[in-house]
C-alpha cells in the first residue's frame, strides 16, 4: 500500500475539497452506526462487523459514494484501503475520523480552520505551505506543542486571534 491512499477521483481535487469529501464520508459512517462512541475500539468493532459481509459492505459503500460524490464515478474498488486501523480518535476533540493521510495523524480534519486578517478584512486561505488543508484541531495541537506540552490539549483558547 502507498504511504497515503491515492484515489484517482479524489487526488485531483484541491486539499479543501478532499477534506470535505472525507469529512462527509466519516459523517456517513456515523449515520450508519447511529451511536456516539467514547472509544475508538467500539467503532472499529462495528466497522469490522459491517465488513464481514462483503456484499453488504460494498453495497453500503457504493450507496454512500453515490450520495456524497455522484459526479466522481467512485465505487468500493477505489476504497479497498479502508480497514479498521484507519479509523482514529482525535487527540484534541475526541471524535473518530477516517485517516486518509500516511496513517500517522493525531488530529482530525472535521472542523475547518480559518483565520481572519484584520488588515485585509478577509479570511486567509486554510491551505498550508505543503498543500495540506489545516483543521481547527491540528492548529490547537500545534499550539499545545509550541507551549511546551503543558495542560490539557482540548482547553487551548483563543484571545485576540492568537492561541493562549
Amino acid at each position: 500500500m502507498p504511504k497515503s491512499p491515492a484515489v484517482k477521483g479524489i487526488i485531483e481535487l484541491d486539499a479543501e475539497e478532499q477534506r470535505r469529501f472525507y469529512a462527509d464520508l466519516t459523517a456517513s459512517f456515523y449515520l450508519i452506526f447511529g451511536c456516539q462512541f467514547s472509544r475508538v475500539e467500539d467503532f472499529r468493532m462495528l466497522f469490522q462487523n459491517l465488513r464481514r459481509d462483503l456484499n453488504d459492505y460494498r453495497a453500503t459503500l457504493d450507496a454512500i459514494l453515490s450520495d456524497i460524490a455522484p459526479d466522481y464515478g467512485l465505487t468500493w474498488r477505489d476504497f479497498t484501503w479502508i480497514r479498521e486501523n484507519r479509523w482514529k480518535k482525535c487527540a484534541v476533540c475526541g471524535r473518530i475520523y477516517l485517516d486518509y493521510s500516511n496513517g500517522k495523524s493525531k488530529t482530525c480534519y472535521l472542523d475547518e480552520y480559518l483565520r481572519f486578517s484584520l488588515q485585509s478584512r478577509e479570511f486567509i486561505n486554510n491551505i498550508d505551505y505543503r498543500g495540506k488543508s489545516k483543521s481547527l484541531c491540528s492548529a490547537k495541537y500545534t499550539a499545545w506543542k509550541k507551549r511546551g506540552r503543558t495542560g490539557p490539549i482540548n482547553f487551548i483558547m483563543f484571545r485576540k486571534g492568537e492561541f493562549i
